[in-house]
């Protein structure tokens, strides 16, 4: 008892001075304001008293609920690979209507991973940006292989215009995402084999395929409104991300290089 007394003590002496520091510069003091707000909203579920819209509102939820357990009850979805079943999820009636009702929030989501694919690839081609757009998919295109980016000149070897090529979105999605590659495999890894999973996505370079394009601030900037658009779409009543790109995105000038912006410059134009 003696021994974890003193710990104890000495714990709560370190980090009793850092609870202290502001919290943006304290990730111990952040997590506990975070774990503040889940336990009050715990709370506030626990007390809620449903008027009656909300009762009818809830009991067709059930009912949905109750539907889609029988309409699955043979290959129920968590015993099943995400790649076979992400489009028998995302059509049933109990996934739309939960897309229909307000969400509390989604934390610490890393900015570039957000956007669903199609939608980015989509709104390129339907912009300026379209003809800058290139894929790494040549044999001498080893290191980045299928890797996305923007070039207005000096076009590396390796690189192929998407505009003037055979590409369509649906197929340079099936060699950019996670499900994609997972479908594509020879030999599926078992389901709930997340670091076989991760591993994969590492090697691929899952995370980095698009990461050029977002660098590009035009390109950032309606990446971001359209993150925001389909968070309102869907009922999202707050969003928090991580960013990587502060001070790091690009535009080109006239002679079509590349200009790296630094913190104020981006800053600026967001005011």
């Amino acid at each position: 008892m003696n021994l974890l007394f003193i710990i104890s003590i000495l714990f709560s002496s370190f980090f009793s001075n850092i609870i202290l520091l502001p919290l943006p510069f304290n990730q111990y003091a952040y997590m506990l304001a975070r774990e503040t707000i889940k336990q009050h909203d715990r709370s506030i579920q626990a007390q809620n008293k449903l008027n009656s819209k909300e009762k009818v509102v809830n009991l067709y939820l059930q009912l949905l609920q109750g539907n889609e357990y029988v309409n699955t009850k043979k290959y129920f979805y968590p015993s099943r690979p995400i790649e076979t079943e992400l489009e028998n999820i995302t059509k049933s009636s109990f996934y739309q209507f939960l897309k229909l009702l307000p969400k509390g929030g989604n934390l610490h989501l890393h900015e570039t991973q957000i956007l669903d694919r199609k939608v980015l690839l989509e709104s390129i081609k339907n912009s300026p940006e379209y003809d800058l757009l290139y894929i790494c998919d040549q044999n001498d295109c080893i290191k980045n292989k299928y890797y996305l980016n923007y070039y207005k000149n000096n076009v590396p070897s390796g690189w192929t215009k998407v505009k003037d090529s055979n590409w369509t979105i649906s197929n340079i999605i099936k060699k950019t995402t996670l499900i994609g590659i997972l479908n594509d495999l020879k030999t599926p890894i078992y389901s709930t084999d997340a670091e076989a999973r991760w591993n994969l996505a590492d090697q691929h370079g899952v995370f980095n395929f698009y990461r050029d394009l977002l660098r590009y601030n035009v390109t950032r900037f309606n990446y971001m409104k359209l993150v925001l658009d389909h968070a309102l779409e869907e009922n999202i009543q707050l969003l928090e991300s991580r960013t990587g790109f502060f001070g790091n995105l690009f535009y080109f000038d006239e002679n079509g290089l590349r200009i790296t912006m630094n913190a104020t410059e981006e800053l600026d134009l967001l005011l």
